[in-house]
């Protein structure tokens, strides 16, 4: 099987269920997006497995194992026209339970437990290994806007979608915010287990 197929010559791919959009859509977009996030953190994951100085929980890092799969299986889910009408790949409810968020909180809060308390700004630094987690974190910003841009766009989502995908989107938009919140905490707590000092915003000259 090639790898190409030439249809997106054009600038046009298909969604999940078939339908024709432009590569610029926003449902592309989001899904490209948590591709590059999936990257990332594969990034961070390369980074911890030759990093051999971490001596706390490593529950933390490993998680992100089990987040890859489940980022994979949102952008499933979003990859589909909600309006399209083709209920047979709509059936998925993204983390039915709960599940997901739940664990992604408990370890923000144990992390958080152990941290320094926060009192100024971080910036993103220390060595890569830090540095890839700050960037994954931005990068999750990014699909939080985009599949945000879904949620508003009037072409996917109004009065007539129905309440499986307007559950969908909810729920995607509540674990991509709270894994970005993750992924800052995970760079602190890195830092502290490395014990390489955070780096803090001093403000310039330039807006004195």
């Amino acid at each position: 099987m090639k790898i190409y197929t030439k249809n997106g010559d054009t600038g046009t791919t298909r969604l999940y269920d078939g339908t024709k959009v432009t590569k610029n859509n926003n449902i592309v977009q989001a899904v490209g997006d948590l591709d590059e996030l999936n990257c990332e953190i594969g990034s961070i994951l390369a980074h911890f497995n030759s990093t051999k100085e971490i001596d706390s929980d490593t529950k933390y890092y490993c998680l992100l194992n089990n987040i890859q799969s489940e980022i994979f299986d949102m952008g499933s889910i979003l990859s589909n026209d909600p309006n399209s009408g083709n209920i047979e790949k709509k059936q998925m409810l993204f983390d039915k339970n709960n599940e997901f968020i739940t664990k992604i909180e408990s370890y923000i809060d144990e992390m958080t437990n152990e941290l320094p308390k926060l009192t100024k700004f971080i910036l993103p630094g220390g060595n890569l290994f830090i540095s890839s987690i700050h960037k994954a974190r931005t990068i999750c910003r990014r699909a939080e806007s985009k599949i945000t841009s879904i949620k508003y766009d009037p072409i996917y989502f109004n009065q007539d979608t129905d309440e499986l995908s307007n559950n969908n989107i909810n729920r995607c938009l509540a674990y991509i915010n709270r894994l970005s919140d993750y992924l800052f905490t995970l760079a602190r707590f890195t830092a502290m287990s490395l014990n390489i000092p955070e780096v803090y915003y001093q403000k310039t000259r330039i807006i004195e």
